[in-house]
């Protein structure tokens, strides 16, 4: 009877022990080192909301992404919401795209399909679709070791 006590005891510790280790505050050992980034995107001029921006850092395979508010302010996120991006050089997409489904013209009726209405249509791009890849959207940006939280992205052209 002792045995099974002292086993349940040292399952109980074991436990703990593992569920202290695994708190929020622990960060996995694997973890690149992130700091601040983020900034604000501009499409001819104007803030553009609603965009995707995603860095890529290649050395560390790692890339850090947000969403554009109305201000087309953004923040990164690389593992936890709004940590940053892994300090260092960067490749840059910034994608925004009108999908069948949404509307535009928050006053105008919603489609309604059916299987007379034909195929699917493709999606729209709102920028120009080069934005859309970091190996062609000729955007780079060094994220300093300090964080960066100034970052400007002028877009230009037509979707």
């Amino acid at each position: 009877m002792n045995t099974h006590r002292l086993f349940r005891a040292c399952m109980a510790l074991l436990c703990l022990g593992l569920a202290t280790g695994c708190g929020a505050d622990a960060k996995p050992a694997w973890r690149p080192k992130v700091v601040h980034a983020g900034g604000v995107v501009r499409f001819q001029g104007q803030p553009l909301e609603g965009a995707l921006v995603t860095f890529s850092d290649s050395k560390l395979s790692a890339s850090a992404s947000g969403r554009t508010d109305a201000e087309g302010k953004f923040t990164l996120t690389t593992f936890e919401s709004g940590d940053g991006a892994v300090p260092g050089k960067h490749l840059v997409s910034v994608s925004k795209v009108q999908t069948p489904d949404q509307v535009v013209d928050k006053s105008s009726a919603p489609m309604v399909r059916n299987a007379r209405t034909g195929p699917p249509k493709q999606n729209r791009w709102l920028i120009p679709k080069r934005y859309g890849n970091a190996s062609t959207s000729g955007l780079t940006v060094d994220v300093a070791e300090s964080g960066s939280t100034d970052i400007v992205l002028e877009l230009q052209g037509s979707p």
